[in-house]
């Protein structure tokens, strides 16, 4: 992974934060020109779950909505995986204003009634999800 400088901005988000998580994964925090957040997990070829396009039941912010590789962190980042990910835009969210005004993103259609999720947020939701793609938790699951 390349060591980066944060924010990093592509043509279609803001990369806020990226990591490793204490799974060995890549943690991925985004903002969208939506003006919400993004959070995503990277595993390795050498993960159970690498390739698997189907949608699972997690304990994260909305559940995934994301399950397939992702070109533009990949470049970003100098990596390779498959991204398992979860969006902050659902009912109850609202896009984040000031971070929408200081990335330079036009804001479109601002709900007013709900959260807006902060960056550690999503950090802390991305490190839940972290641990529930480790093997161990992988065989819990299909077990229950």
């Amino acid at each position: 992974m390349k060591i980066v400088n944060h924010p990093l901005h592509t043509d279609i988000l803001v990369i806020e934060r990226s990591f490793i998580t204490d799974e060995g994964y890549f943690g991925v925090c985004v903002f969208t020109q939506m003006g919400h957040r993004c959070g995503y997990v990277g595993v390795d070829e050498s993960h159970p779950l690498y390739g698997d396009g189907d949608f699972w039941e997690a304990d994260v912010h909305g559940g995934i909505t994301y399950s397939r590789g992702f070109q533009e962190l990949e470049n970003a980042l100098g990596i390779t995986c498959w991204f398992f990910g979860f969006d902050c835009g659902h009912a109850g969210d609202i896009p984040d204003v000031e971070a929408t005004k200081l990335y330079g993103f036009e804001l479109r259609n601002a709900y007013l009634n709900g959260t807006a999720r902060s960056t550690q947020y999503v950090i802390d939701e991305i490190k839940k999800l972290s641990a529930q793609l480790t093997p161990q938790s992988l065989m819990m699951r299909k077990m229950s």
